[in-house]
């Protein structure tokens, strides 16, 4: 029984292990597809609000390009997230580093003869099919093949080799200038160093390697030895930041020469720059081989009094041995246990703090997107309140005016009847002795007094376009002022002074019309109908009147004053509503030059919206250990094993 009940808790244990690495394995591709899908979703719907014309959504345009910029930084991470976790190997003098690292990751680099020099950063990660990436001084890169990368390497190490020796002289000199003081030594250091600092010196070199288990999870950072860094300013600086940002310090030290003083120096410097990194720094005690048997114990206490509070743990190896194991197609128990511990320490640790970050970043762009795209949103609603606000007061501010306009024209109208009555009353006798051809330019100059009419008319007419083309003006620079847009509105491209006039063919016809001939006779016949009511009503003064001229002179004058005001009204409608259209088609422009089309607006919000929501809504979705275990296929992920 209790055989088996022990097969059985190792049997679940081994379960546990491998569903946890299984786990591992899949945790980041999963929640790197279920973001990248849903950000990719969002920044689609982004991109499809731009108008593909510079002219149009200038400002809705910038705040798109905001909000993308802010989105694809998190899509930017995320796509980092299952990259392989960065190693810094480091170590001072020749401790080993490139056998150690051939040990790692295996014989493919060890096929390799154009192994990394030490003067230069050499970072080793997994092959996907890209070339050879060279970093320079100057911050340009250039992907290389392997035939063109060789010679120019060989040819700068050699150069750098040189330099290295040359700046060594130099500095030795200086030193031994008792006339300087330590700051003037220190200062002609530094200025020999740059002397000899150039822009197309490598900085870096990326090398892709294929077959090497190891760097699916892990990239290795070769750096050159402390001392030679300090040759190189521009190279130190960037194996400090590697170093400041690496998942994992492996740092060698010569197991045979643990009282190397240079190394503790170098460990504890690098400690006091960045103290938090001990607790991501293996030490590696390589040439462990070197080390007598009997003096085993002795090396490893050494090693912990001397360097047991800079790093998390003190790890002895034999890279020189590990590496001949591989190159004889053997399997090296000390490598498997070193990398064990390395995903022990690192791995894991590296990818909570990865999706932590991840999540970080996330929550942080969230708050800042959704706050922007609801006070756009808001903005955005405002201005189109706002321009429709404008456009309806002065809707209702014309319509005053144009009823001001045929208030004036009836009042005037109706007082000018009255008038023309009195002096064609009074001229009666006159008209009744005139031919004509006299009576009718009689009644047209002096009764009618045509051209003063036609005058006053006109005037009215004149100052209601004067009023019109101001307030069509006005009406445009307020909804400017309020849009309060990057791009001025150039009224003056809109001839409102051609469109805010009557059409003055129609309105020519319409004061015409008042000084077509008609005959006083041909009212006598309806007359004396209105006499005889008179007469059979006792009011016989007024049957008298029904046949005197004037009463035949007003009463046409009343119907054609009649018809000069229906068609003013007319023709005054018309300009109206010519003088809106054009206006509101320039603000309209304008409002789509600044935002969109005024009628796509209710769609544009929604999408705001829409957008703000699903923004809102993003999170890192992790997998269950049952869809691990299942291989479930959820959002475009397919666990294959």
């Amino acid at each position: 029984m209790g055989k088996v009940q022990d097969s059985t808790a190792e049997a679940i244990l081994a379960f546990y292990v491998h569903v946890r690495q299984k786990y591992d394995e899949e945790l980041r591709p999963y929640t790197k597809q279920h973001l990248k899908n849903e950000l990719s979703d969002i920044m689609h719907l982004l991109k499809s609000m731009d108008t593909k014309s510079e002219e149009k959504g200038i400002i809705l345009r910038e705040w798109m390009k905001h909000e993308l910029s802010q989105l694809q930084i998190v899509f930017d991470k995320n796509e980092d997230l299952d990259r392989p976790f960065r190693l810094f190997v480091i170590g001072t003098g020749k401790v080993g580093k490139s056998t150690f690292i051939n040990s790692l990751v295996g014989e493919k680099v060890a096929e390799v003869d154009y192994l990394p020099k030490t003067w230069r950063i050499d970072i080793f990660t997994h092959d996907e099919g890209q070339s050879i990436e060279v970093g320079f001084a100057n911050g340009y890169h250039e992907k290389m093949t392997e035939d063109r990368i060789r010679p120019l390497l060989e040819n700068i190490d050699k150069r750098a080799e040189a330099n290295i020796s040359q700046i060594t002289r130099r500095i030795k000199e200086v030193k031994k200038d008792k006339n300087l003081t330590k700051e003037e030594q220190k200062e002609q250091e530094e200025m020999i160093i740059e002397s000899y600092e150039r822009d197309d010196v490598v900085t870096h070199v990326i090398w892709p390697i294929s077959n090497a288990p190891f760097l699916n999870d892990f990239d290795l950072v070769d750096t050159p030895g402390m001392n030679q860094i300090l040759y190189n300013h521009k190279i130190k600086r960037e194996a400090l930041a590697y170093y400041r940002e690496a998942d994992g310090i492996l740092w060698l030290l010569p197991a045979d020469n643990l009282s190397d003083k240079c190394t503790y120096e170098d460990v504890q410097s690098m400690n006091e720059i960045y103290p938090q990194k001990s607790a991501d720094a293996i030490a590696v005690l390589n040439h462990f081989d070197y080390v007598p048997e009997k003096e085993v114990d002795d090396v490893c206490r050494e090693a912990n009094r001397l360097y047991g509070n800079y790093f998390r743990e003190i790890f002895p190896y034999s890279a020189k041995i590990v590496y001949d194991r591989i190159t004889e197609g053997k399997t090296s128990e000390e490598a498997e246990k070193l990398k064990s511990e390395i995903h022990q320490v690192f791995y894991r640790k590296a990818q909570e703090s990865k999706i932590k970050d991840l999540d970080n970043l996330l929550k942080e762009e969230q708050k800042k997107t959704t706050f922007f795209l609801r006070r756009k949103a808001r903005h955005l609603r405002e201005k189109y309140n706002s321009c429709n606000q404008i456009e309806k007061d002065w809707k209702n501010q014309l319509e005053v005016e144009k009823d001001r306009f045929l208030d004036n024209i009836h009042v005037y109208l109706s007082a000018e009847i009255e008038q023309v009555y009195k002096r064609a009353r009074d001229n009666e006798k006159i008209l009744e002795n005139m031919d004509e051809t006299t009576r009718e330019e009689y009644i047209r100059n002096d009764i009618l007094k045509y051209n003063k009419l036609k005058n006053k008319i006109q005037s009215l007419q004149g100052n209601f376009t004067t009023y019109l083309y101001n307030s069509a003006k006005d009406f445009c620079q307020n909804y400017v002022y309020i849009m309060k847009g990057e791009k001025a509105l150039d009224i003056e491209q809109v001839d409102f002074s051609v469109i805010c006039q009557f059409n003055k063919a129609k309105v020519f016809s319409a004061l015409s019309r008042l000084v077509e001939p008609f005959d006083l006779k041909t009212g006598f016949s309806s007359k004396m109908t209105d006499a005889i009511n008179h007469i059979f009503s006792g009011d016989l003064s007024n049957a008298s009147k029904a046949f005197h001229p004037s009463e035949h002179i007003r009463d046409i004058y009343e119907m054609r004053f009649e018809e000069l005001e229906n068609n003013l009204h007319k023709e005054l409608h018309k300009l109206l509503i010519k003088t809106q259209y054009k206006a509101f088609s320039c603000v309209e422009t304008y409002f789509e030059e600044m935002y969109c089309n005024k009628y796509e607006f209710n769609d544009l919000v929604k999408k705001l919206d829409e957008i703000q929501s699903r923004i809102n809504n993003l999170y890192l979705q992790m997998p269950t250990v049952v869809q691990v275990i299942k291989g479930e296929d959820v959002n475009g992920f397919k666990n294959t094993n």
